[in-house]
């Protein structure tokens, strides 16, 4: 049974990821079997996982975990109002970063931005929708249950929740990196950069609590580098942004070359630049993560745990 379960009769997370990852594979599966009755223009899985990973993750919280949503930073109760400064925050980092990247590069010999006379509104429309559904879907795989659920597993011996988050953070970084290590234009500074977004993405996830900012950074740093700028994200370009980008290929180290800034030292600034905005409100709220009074418990403390399960019964 110790191989099922930990010293304080849970199931142990590799288990309950396994389940998750069920709850998560099977309903895509039956999606990817109904795409061949829709027209292709209409197919759009990135949207698709945005409602199927909210729903996997609430059935394994609710009939494995037997904890609410708020476990992983969603309906956490805060407010409506809250949930908007939170998107808000995240919508305006990622354009801040992205915009500051175009601006450095506008201004560099052999890059260039113009209007792109060749935008299709309707195709742009549709991207910009799937990238939303890229923010929430991603940020909800590898940030969500995911994350929750190491931070719980990687508690050995006297190790405390804040450092087992910190591992399960770095871990799960490393694996949206390599995640992306099959993407068009892919290199080893593309994985190690997208290493340090995950980093970057489980920042707003720490300091507030939430994953609402998550989402909109994830989101507003996809569509402002490829849907205004026109700039390849994660190695794919698009035909209908707004702006069209004219690339220095002698300027790979800088701009990441066609994998786009995130293989670049560009995309390192941006990083930072992004990050910024949390810092100052982590400064604001006395220096407090709040992802350790909203999500996780102590096992050491059982009373704690039964206080835990309690706000779902």
């Amino acid at each position: 049974m110790f191989l099922f379960y930990n010293e304080h009769n849970k199931l142990r997370a590799g288990w309950k990821i396994g389940i998750f990852l069920i709850f998560l594979i099977l309903p895509t599966f039956l999606v990817s079997i109904a795409f061949d009755f829709v027209p292709k223009e209409y197919r759009s899985l990135p949207v698709i996982l945005a409602f199927i990973l909210p729903l996997a993750s609430w059935l394994t919280l609710r009939y494995v975990d037997h904890l609410p949503m708020k476990a992983i930073g969603m309906f956490t109760g805060d407010g409506f109002l809250t949930m908007l400064k939170d998107i808000g925050l995240g919508l305006f980092s990622g354009a801040f970063a992205m915009g500051a990247i175009a601006f450095i590069l506008n201004g560099m010999d052999g890059f260039s931005f113009q209007i792109n006379p060749n935008i299709d509104y309707s195709k742009a429309l549709g991207f910009l929708i799937t990238m939303i559904g890229v923010g929430v879907y991603e940020e909800l795989q590898v940030r969500g249950y995911i994350l929750r659920m190491l931070t719980d597993g990687f508690r050995f011996g006297n190790m405390s929740v804040k450092q087992s988050f910190l591992a399960s953070a770095l871990f799960t970084s490393f694996i949206f990196g390599f995640l992306h290590i099959w993407n068009p234009n892919a290199n080893w500074a593309s994985t190690l950069n997208i290493s340090l977004a995950g980093l970057l993405l489980v920042l707003p996830i720490a300091i507030t609590g939430r994953m609402y900012a998550s989402f909109a950074l994830h989101f507003s740093w996809n569509w402002f580098q490829a849907g205004l700028f026109g700039m390849p994200v994660s190695g794919s370009t698009i035909e209908h942004s707004i702006f069209t980008y004219n690339l220095n290929p002698s300027e790979v180290l800088l701009s990441g070359g066609k994998f786009g800034p995130e293989a670049g030292l560009l995309g390192i600034i941006g990083m930072l630049l992004a990050a910024l905005p949390f810092y100052f409100l982590y400064q604001s709220q006395s220096r407090t993560l709040r992802i350790f009074d909203t999500q996780f418990f102590a096992f050491d403390e059982p009373e704690v745990n039964q206080v835990e399960q309690n706000t779902y019964e």
